[in-house]
C-alpha cells in the first residue's frame, strides 16, 4: 500500500500553506486567464502557471511570481514541472463568491506535485493564494518549506 503521508513541520501543517492576504495597496499589463476585478487585475499565464497581480486600470502588473516548496531538502519550483493544468471557477467561502484558479504541476518523476488556488473576490480588494505539495511518490516526503510568491525569470 503506497503512504501518502506528510510529516507536519512545527505546529503548521506542511501540507498547506495558507498565504494571507495580498492588499492593492501594495499593487501599482499579457496573454492568458485575466479577470478584473473592482480593484484588482490578476492573470494566470497558461504556459508556464505563473501569475500576475495588478491594480485594475494600471498598465503593468506589480507581482509577477510562481511558487516553490524544500522538500527533503531539494527546491521543487513550479516552473520546473514539465505539466501543468489550470481549472477557473466560482466558489464562495466565509469571505464570499469569489472567482478561483486552481493550478497544478506534475510529472517531475519521484517528486509531489506542486498546487496552488488563488482567489479574488469582486467586491474586495484582495486576493488570496493557497499553496500545497501532494504527495504522489509513494513514499513520505518532509516538506521543510513552502513559497506562495517564489521569482521567475
Amino acid at each position: 500500500m503506497k503512504s501518502s503521508r506528510i510529516r507536519r513541520i512545527g505546529t503548521l501543517p506542511a501540507a498547506c500553506f495558507a498565504f494571507g492576504v495580498l492588499s492593492a495597496s501594495w499593487f501599482l499589463g499579457a496573454p492568458g486567464a485575466l479577470a478584473q476585478m473592482n480593484a484588482l487585475k490578476i492573470q494566470i499565464d497558461p504556459a508556464d502557471g505563473t501569475y500576475e497581480l495588478g491594480t485594475a486600470g494600471a498598465n503593468v502588473f506589480a507581482l509577477h511570481a510562481g511558487i516553490a516548496a524544500q522538500v527533503n531538502g531539494q527546491w521543487l519550483q513550479s516552473g520546473g514541472y514539465p505539466k501543468r493544468s489550470t481549472k477557473e471557477s466560482t466558489v464562495s467561502d466565509d469571505m464570499g463568491t469569489a472567482h478561483q484558479w486552481a493550478v497544478t504541476f506534475s510529472g517531475l518523476a519521484g517528486k509531489p506535485d506542486l498546487l496552488y488556488r488563488l482567489r479574488a473576490y469582486p467586491d474586495k480588494p484582495f486576493a488570496d493564494i493557497q499553496v500545497f505539495v501532494r504527495n504522489t511518490t509513494g513514499q513520505p516526503v518532509n516538506i521543510d518549506t513552502i513559497r506562495p510568491i517564489s521569482g521567475v525569470g
